[in-house]
């Protein structure tokens, strides 16, 4: 949720630092995500877990959800940019 609050927030004091951490923040659910498919994506073949389960799948979608939601807070982050500079986002 902190991420969700940074974006608007910023805006209303023009805090660039803010889209900075905003950004970050991205960057790491983004990690997240991408280093829990990784892992569920490298069983080895012929062994009990070599199939993504729905136990493995599920948590995985939860992941993907949030990453994606990340992902429309920096677009909101980048307009606020955009409006307090009028210039594009530095990322």
């Amino acid at each position: 949720t902190e991420t969700i609050h940074l974006s608007p927030e910023s805006l209303r004091i023009r805090d660039h630092d803010a889209l900075k951490s905003l950004y970050q923040m991205d960057g790491t659910v983004n990690t997240l995500y991408i280093k829990f498919l990784e892992t569920i994506i490298s069983f080895p073949t012929g062994t009990k877990n070599s199939n993504p389960q729905e136990c493995d799948i599920a948590p995985l979608l939860v992941l993907r959800y949030i990453e994606r939601i990340a992902d429309h807070v920096s677009y909101v982050g980048d307009s606020v940019y955009y409006i307090a500079t009028r210039e594009s986002s530095p990322r």
